[in-house]
């Protein structure tokens, strides 16, 4: 294939620059996200295995949220209950519910290791972007230094 050469000004390069920079902020947040979600899926797995160890009427803990708990004891740890849409709840064994998770970590690590593809892309654009801007300032600086 023919080797194509185009012309960009330097506003045009900082342009690129700077959407590229865009994309790679918005690919971290991506990433951020995917990984908390995962990482709420494992504490939900790990927790799961744990309570399914324990006999009934096992006293715990219940983490409600911001900081605060309530007692509580095991009725039946074999089985749980699961979200399936807004306000739509099942009830299904322990062994069940950690492969459906294991099954959605395993989809979220799928996406993070290609939105990581994604992220090496960007990144790899923009060291390119900026060692070409970086060119073209060393010619402008060379021209100037010549005039003198």
């Amino acid at each position: 294939m023919a080797e194509q050469k185009m012309t960009l000004t330097g506003n045009q390069l900082a342009q690129l620059s700077e959407q590229e920079r865009r994309k790679l902020s918005e690919i971290s947040r991506r990433v951020n996200s995917l990984q908390s979600f995962r990482n709420e899926l494992q504490a939900a797995r790990d927790a799961l295995e744990e309570v399914g160890k324990n006999e009934k009427g096992t006293q715990i803990l219940v983490n409600l949220g911001g900081g605060v708990f309530i007692k509580a004891s095991i009725d039946d740890a074999s089985k749980a209950i699961s979200s399936i849409a807004a306000n739509a709840f099942t009830e299904k064994s322990g062994k069940e519910l950690v492969k459906e998770l294991d099954r959605k970590i395993g989809n979220l690590n799928n996406s993070l290791d290609a939105v990581a593809g994604e992220q090496q892309k960007v990144v790899m654009r923009l060291n390119q972007l900026e060692q070409i801007m970086e060119a073209g300032m060393r010619e402008i600086r060379k021209a100037r230094d010549g005039q003198k």
